[in-house]
């Protein structure tokens, strides 16, 4: 899976207080711990419905589904150690969906035979309907992430429900429109970014007007360490959008504007 790159995204945590933005509403909770992973998009685009005014996706192009129940993850520390982490996910039906998804304890999780952890700003893809499990071969890298020819190489692309990472709770997997949020649990369980998700009281963290059944919702900006776990005067930024880029850095503002990687990974990619 190859794709353009010239920024990388960031994402955000918890909240304090009500507070609306033109992007971003959060209400009020604990600050969450840190950790080593922020959501940085999700498709909530119908199974039989396309991105709105034309949009299309940098990997699927324009395909009804948008490729289906996808979830997007980037890794902001260095060594970072994802064994046992898990996605608690939720939505409004009635009655209310709820499930997850745990890593497992393979050292891949852990940089495999290398060791060392995953790199900050690898891209990690959880996709229901991915054909395999793909673990990217890091053991030659000119820098903290793989880039070649302006490629981004170090995806890790992993099925929902396979070798690396297992369904869990009362609801297979999905991502959808309905009032549907994720948090991210460390291996102790403890919640390092809180319910990030549609407008609605649902989310801590919140897109600024929803999502349609024919949007995605992504971070815009770039990721950070920091960005994990916001403040009240520090407020990320989630919207909702009708172009996606799976697997790769998130654009917004038309393309105008794209995430960068450069401050994770130590390469110089970034205009």
């Amino acid at each position: 899976m190859k794709k353009n790159i010239k920024s990388i995204k960031s994402v955000v945590g918890a909240m304090g207080g009500l507070i609306a933005l033109s992007a971003l509403c959060f209400t009020s909770q604990a600050s969450a711990a840190e950790g080593d992973v922020i959501i940085n998009e999700w498709n909530a685009v119908g199974p039989n419905k396309f991105l709105e005014d034309n949009g299309t996706d940098t990997f699927f192009g324009r395909v009804a589904g948008n490729g289906g129940d996808w979830i997007e993850l980037v890794v902001i520390k260095p060594n970072a150690d994802l064994r046992g982490y898990k996605i608690e996910w939720k939505n409004g039906d009635s009655p209310a969906k709820t499930g997850n998804l745990t890593f497992s304890n393979s050292t891949k999780w852990n940089g495999g035979a290398l060791g060392g952890g995953l790199k900050a700003g690898t891209i990690i893809v959880l996709r229901e309907d991915a054909s395999a499990d793909t673990f990217p071969d890091r053991s030659a890298l000119a820098c903290d992430i793989s880039v070649d020819n302006g490629s981004w190489d170090d995806i890790i692309e992993l099925r929902t429900n396979g070798t690396y990472v297992t369904e869990g709770g009362s609801n297979d997997w999905q991502v959808d429109n309905d009032d549907w949020a994720a948090r991210i649990l460390d291996a102790g369980s403890a919640v390092v970014q809180s319910w990030v998700g549609e407008d609605t009281a649902a989310a801590d963290i919140r897109t600024g007007s929803g999502l349609s059944s024919e949007e995605v919702g992504k971070l815009e900006e770039d990721p950070s360490a920091a960005a994990a776990d916001y403040t009240p005067v520090q407020l990320g930024n989630y919207n909702d959008g009708d172009t996606s880029t799976y697997g790769d850095p998130n654009l917004w503002n038309s393309g105008a504007n794209e995430q960068c990687f450069d401050a994770l990974t130590g390469c110089n990619t970034c205009p």
